[in-house]
């Protein structure tokens, strides 16, 4: 080592350690960002949201510079802009309870600030090895927290030091846009009353450009009727005007597009914010977009998608247009990744018609229709989210409901068959005809209280249905080429119930836990699980099983409990808590448990078996009394005669067989494929509350169908 940095790790390299520090009370935290490009800056938002969500009355600092400043300033969780320079350093010495160094790597400068600054406690997450400076010689820090390389940037906090302590939040971007802020932008457009895309085609680096040629055929396939009323704007960057007359003589002539004015920052976040559309690749355009809350078409490779992919909302929509062939390390840094053959444009123009089309003026009187149930998140989270073609295999049994659908329905990689898993002649025809990669099994009858009431649908459903598609599935399987068995997947989704009963153990069920199903549904759910794995064995059919715990979220069916509570309260109906209520569920959130299956049938090993939880145990009574103390808040006015909603909470007798504890153990497939819940019970709980009070008209059209605000399984 050079006498120099040897010096340096002695007199910097070490702190004073901190043992005694209370996570339960921090009075102010300082944020060290990762990066400070502008879409480092938006991301660093979230953590700053999710400190100041957990400590609402702590001081948040966040270092700033030239480059990122005017975007940290828009984060109504940061209290104080600090410069990063030396005289801020010594201003803020010994100033912090918490500082939190997102930094990659150990510098010699960062090495001297820290200590300058001398924290009363430091939190650093995963740094880079170097020759003179690495985790085996300096010891700068009290709390040390690595992540999966897998993990997105943004959730480093949800699996650190503060989930021992808090439930730490789902990270969200925290940005502020005001109204004369959009103002700024009207003299960017000069649009006459058109749709206004703003366009973004080139990053801060070479390498994250899409094509002029590319970009051209995506808006060359704009629809005819729809060219007179859009104008699209080009952002201006030190190469936009080459880039600008590449690309205009390649679109056709009646395509309104426009070269942007230069801009400062400033003006440039108040562009992005007053568009009605914005199409961009991986930067920092991409990422002003979602904290504007405006549609999104993005252009990206595999290559980093699951890391710095933007935090765009599931309410808001969102296309990636992803070149399936990853980035070669071998090549130089600044190839472009987006000109290839496998760049999706008839895809990309299909969404972008589809959502130009919904911004019409004349299609405002028909608003967009609700996200789609449960048993339809993991179709959500893959066509908003990945580049995959979806076919939708459903009988549309009572709790069907097409109207869940709509979401979903216009996007040309959606297809939905209406077909029952038990007709093999059905499935047959679907198989040859969509020749599906994968097969995710998600059908099945899936109400406790129904199957004590009728058993025989669990039955034929469950175990015969999923017998029928095992061999369909096998059928197909089997008449592949070699290279597309390879990568061919049965994804079989079950439960925790299986499991049967942790009464008297405060143990968790792992993937090894024996099978003791105590209803008529977890039976038959095992006999499938069974089935499956006695394909994999014999065949050799590719599988995979998963067992979550109990799912809860928006489009839930009225008679599952969380749903069922928040509608009976809205109507002033009693609240029906089977027992005392103190049977214990782990639940998970909707959109977690979507996220987890798409890491499964992508990233698991075939043959395997792997658990998914929320970490969320919670006794039925407890998630009543939540849900009541919620509308409380935001539903104060209350049905007539209803003074409190708890008061409405009733016990009835406990239904045969009632299992009292479930708890998962989902360690496996945080250790092996980086899953971890992005949801805490308190946020996803406020989130599910909050939809139901928001789409009356989705369960309006449920409970004017067969079903009546009825639990079952009484007897």
């Amino acid at each position: 080592m050079k006498l120099h940095k040897k010096i340096i790790v002695s007199l910097f390299g070490h702190k004073k350690p901190c043992p005694d520090f209370d996570f339960r009370n921090v009075r102010s935290v300082l944020i060290q960002p990762l990066g400070t490009a502008v879409g480092d800056a938006v991301i660093n938002t979230a953590y700053a949201a999710q400190i100041k969500k957990m400590y609402p009355q702590a001081h948040i600092g966040i270092f700033v510079t030239p480059r990122n400043r005017e975007i940290l300033s828009h984060c109504p969780a940061v209290d104080e802009l600090v410069e990063l320079k030396w005289p801020s350093f010594f201003k803020h010495r010994k100033k912090w309870d918490l500082f939190l160094d997102f930094h990659e790597v150990f510098t010699s400068r960062e090495l001297i600030k820290n200590k300058i600054l001398s924290p009363r406690a430091t939190m650093i997450f995963k740094k880079k090895e170097k020759p003179h400076y690495h985790l085996g010689n300096i010891k700068n820090y009290d709390f040390y927290c690595p992540f999966s390389p897998r993990e997105h940037v943004s959730r480093h906090l949800n699996t650190s030091e503060f989930a021992k302590h808090h439930p730490v939040p789902a990270p969200e971007i925290c940005f502020g846009f005001a109204e004369e802020e959009k103002r700024q932008a009207a003299p960017f457009w000069q649009a006459g009353g058109k749709i206004k895309v703003f366009v973004a085609p080139q990053g801060s680096v070479p390498f994250k450009a899409v094509e002029p040629r590319d970009l051209a055929a995506l808006l060359n396939k704009l629809a005819p009727e729809l060219r007179p009323r859009v104008q699209f704007l080009l952002c201006r960057t030190k190469t936009a005007e080459a880039f600008f007359a590449a690309l205009t003589g390649l679109l056709d002539a009646d395509i309104d597009i426009r070269l942007s004015a230069p801009t400062t920052l400033q003006q440039y976040i108040a562009v992005t914010a007053s568009a009605d559309l914005v199409i961009s690749v991986d930067s920092g355009t991409a990422h002003l977009a979602c904290a504007a809350k405006r549609p999104l078409l993005s252009f990206y490779v595999e290559h980093n998608i699951n890391t710095w992919s933007p935090l765009h909302r599931a309410d808001v929509p969102h296309f990636m247009m992803i070149a399936k062939t990853g980035y070669d390390q071998a090549d130089d840094e600044y190839k472009s990744w987006l000109f290839r053959e496998d760049f999706p444009v008839q895809d990309g123009a299909d969404w972008l018609n589809t959502q130009l089309r919904g911004l019409l003026p004349d299609s405002a009187t028909n608003p967009p229709p609700p996200p789609p149930p449960p048993g339809s998140a993991l179709i959500r989270h893959l066509i908003q989210n990945t580049s995959e073609r979806v076919v939708n295999l459903d009988k549309l049994t009572y709790a069907g409901n097409l109207q869940s659908l709509a979401a979903v329905a216009g996007s040309p990689r959606y297809t939905f068959e209406h077909a029952d898993i038990c007709d093999r002649a059905a499935l047959e025809r679907i198989f040859a005809q969509h020749q599906p990669r994968a097969v995710m099994h998600l059908a099945a009858e899936s109400h406790v209280d129904r199957s004590i009431d009728s058993a025989g649908e669990f039955i034929q459903t469950n175990i015969v249905g999923t017998f029928t598609l095992l061999e369909a599935a096998r059928a197909y399987f089997e008449k592949q080429p070699e290279n597309q068995r390879a990568a061919f997947r049965f994804h079989h989704i079950s439960t925790d119930e299986v499991y049967g009963d942790l009464h008297d153990s405060d143990g968790l069920f792992t993937e090894t836990t024996p099978y003791a199903p105590s209803s008529p549904y977890s039976a038959s759910k095992a006999s499938g699980d069974h089935l499956v794995r006695a394909w994999q064995r014999t065949y050799r059919l590719p599988t995979l099983i998963t067992n979550c715990s109990n799912n809860y979220g928006p489009c839930h069916f009225p008679e599952k409990l969380i749903p069922h509570i928040i509608l009976n309260a809205l109507s002033g109906r009693p609240l029906p808590i089977y027992g005392d209520g103190s049977q214990i569920r782990d639940w998970l959130y909707v959109e977690d448990h979507a996220r987890a299956l798409h890491t499964v049938v992508t990233h698991g090993k075939t043959g395997q078996t792997y658990n998914i939880g929320g970490h969320n145990e919670k006794t039925n009574l407890e998630v009543v009394q939540t849900v009541c103390a919620l509308l409380e808040e935001l539903a104060p006015r209350k049905p007539d005669g209803v003074a409190r909603y708890a008061d409405l909470i009733t016990h009835v007798p406990d239904r045969p067989g009632h299992d009292k504890r479930y708890a998962i153990d989902a360690a496996k497939i945080q250790r092996e494929l980086g899953w971890t819940p992005q949801e805490t019970f308190d946020s996803g709980i406020r989130k599910t509350v909050q939809w139901y009070l928001e789409n009356q008209d989705w369960w309006q059209n449920v409970l004017n169908g067969n079903y009546r605000l009825q639990r079952l399984g009484g007897r």
